[in-house]
């Protein structure tokens, strides 16, 4: 039933805009934050987003098979 209705134009999902948490601007002139959040979620989102980055930029290395003489 319910796909009918979204087929036919009838379905009652709106879209849901995103919320910004923190907006964050680095430039020369230096570093611009604005959040609507308390600072120490905004420390635990920074946090979170730090340790994401950190364990993303890993390189996995490969060991020679072929040591050389």
């Amino acid at each position: 039933m319910s796909n009918r209705l979204i087929k036919n134009g009838m379905g009652l999902v709106q879209p849901v805009e995103d919320e910004v948490y923190v907006e964050l601007v680095i430039a020369r002139s230096g570093v611009k934050l604005k959040s609507p959040l308390p600072p120490a979620e905004v420390c635990k989102l920074l946090n979170n987003l730090s340790t994401d980055i950190m364990f993303n930029s890993f390189q996995p290395v490969e060991v020679p098979k072929i040591q050389p003489a």
